[in-house]
């Protein structure tokens, strides 16, 4: 019996054609690519941390809780990371004027620099990744795994 279920084994369809194995291979490739890309330029230095510096970035000053992953919510992971950050000196905490019990993360200069010095790469890997996807394809690939991303939340509740 498969998850409430009672499939007999030859009415399975082949697991390499389950859309979420495939995504889930997908995303575990897509992870080792890009750990692999930033190790060849700063060793112990992770997507996750990337990802974080990215969303700076685009809007600095933020809190832990606007930078926590919007998907999984998770917040001691992101006290982590910013710590890691904070020792390499790419961001710095400042307490909030307006909540003294919260903090801003804000990059530093060296931060900054140092993620100027990934906007190549990024943009070459992305270029790379998605050779052969037209802009539709990629809208239809987004509004997909939007789509799962929705039905996981609302039938994990």
């Amino acid at each position: 019996m498969i998850m409430g279920c009672s499939m007999e084994k030859n009415e399975l369809i082949d697991l390499d054609d389950f859309l979420i194995y495939q995504i889930y291979g997908s995303a575990r490739l897509l992870r080792f690519k890009l750990q692999k890309l930033l190790d060849a330029n700063e060793p112990n230095f992770t997507p996750e941390q990337a990802f974080l510096l990215y969303k700076l970035y685009m809007k600095d000053g933020q809190s832990q809780r606007q930078l926590a992953d919007k998907i999984l919510n998770d917040y001691p992971n992101i006290t982590r990371l910013i710590d890691k950050l904070e020792k390499k000196g790419y961001v710095r905490r400042e307490i909030a004027e307006n909540d003294r019990r919260m903090f801003k993360i804000y990059m530093s200069e060296n931060g900054r620099s140092r993620f100027k010095s990934y906007i190549p790469l990024i943009m070459d890997e992305r270029e790379k990744l998605l050779e052969g996807v037209s802009s539709d394809e990629e809208k239809i690939v987004k509004s997909v795994l939007k789509r799962i991303e929705e039905n996981v939340r609302k039938y994990s509740s």
